[in-house]
């Protein structure tokens, strides 16, 4: 269980308790609460997902999209308490169409491979969200 949450005290968001348990338990993979004192978790809205137990928001895509961390850092304040559903974008929208060449496109559902967008200044490049 979750350290300090037993029946008197409310769970934590990303954390629930059914009525007859004593003890909060965290929300499994592809599930999330944003509420205090669930009795059950959510699944994430296709396509998103969670990525960890204990998720108070479904942070991460299914296999065949990929998050758009931009889109979801201009529209955080906006959502509140939503999940952001539009944060994924389908991998097949990641090409670069040149004569319908396929090779041109992200292989963002393979197994292991993360896309990641970057906010860029024109004339300049970055390795990672943390490089300035």
């Amino acid at each position: 269980g979750v350290p300090g949450a037993f029946r008197q005290d409310p769970c934590p968001a990303g954390t629930f308790s059914s009525t007859a348990a004593t003890r909060c338990s965290l929300c499994d993979v592809g599930q999330f609460t944003n509420q205090s004192a669930a009795s059950d978790c959510q699944l994430c809205p296709i396509p998103t997902t969670s990525t960890s137990q204990g998720s108070t928001i479904c942070d991460a895509c299914q296999a065949g999209y990929y998050w758009d961390s931009v889109f979801f850092e201009e529209r955080r304040t906006e959502l509140m308490d939503d999940q952001c559903i539009d944060c994924c974008v389908r991998c097949e929208d990641a090409c670069n169409k040149i004569d319908d060449n396929d090779d041109e496109c992200a292989k963002c559902d393979d197994p292991g491979v993360t896309i990641e967008l970057l906010p860029l200044s024109r004339s300049w490049w970055r390795a990672t969200k943390l490089s300035t």
